[in-house]
């Protein structure tokens, strides 16, 4: 029987840098084992939104797809929200026109909710 095919998008907390050492304490190795998923993890860390990602999965044969970005975009880059959202949406539709059937999942930013000020922002 073949498995589902899985591939993960995002940043370090989907990749692996900044969150563990192991990818195997990674949300997407932890879901794929589970539901025994095989698993491609595309993320890159200090990634952010990038539409060209989906050529990536251009003529490949995909069944889920999870994105996770936000954070490097919301810290590190000068452009508006309104020009982030644009690349969002590109990236959605972009995966669309490459994978018309498969099941994608866009999961909120991993963020801190420790207010000390250690994780200046945060999703309450």
């Amino acid at each position: 029987m073949n498995k589902p095919i899985y591939v993960s998008l995002g940043d370090s907390k989907t990749h692996v840098t900044g969150q563990y050492v192991s990818s195997a304490k990674t949300y997407p190795f932890l879901l794929a084992s589970q539901i025994k998923w095989n698993l491609y993890n595309f993320a890159v860390a200090g990634s952010s939104i990038g539409w060209a990602m989906a050529l990536n999965l251009k003529g490949k044969t995909v069944d889920h797809i999870t994105i996770e970005f936000g954070y490097n975009d919301r810290e590190y880059l000068s452009e508006s929200l309104a020009t982030r959202q644009i690349q969002y949406e590109k990236l959605i539709d972009s995966l669309r026109l490459f994978q018309p059937n498969v099941k994608l999942y866009c999961i909120s930013p991993l963020v801190s909710a420790d207010v000390s000020g250690a994780a200046p922002l945060y999703i309450k």
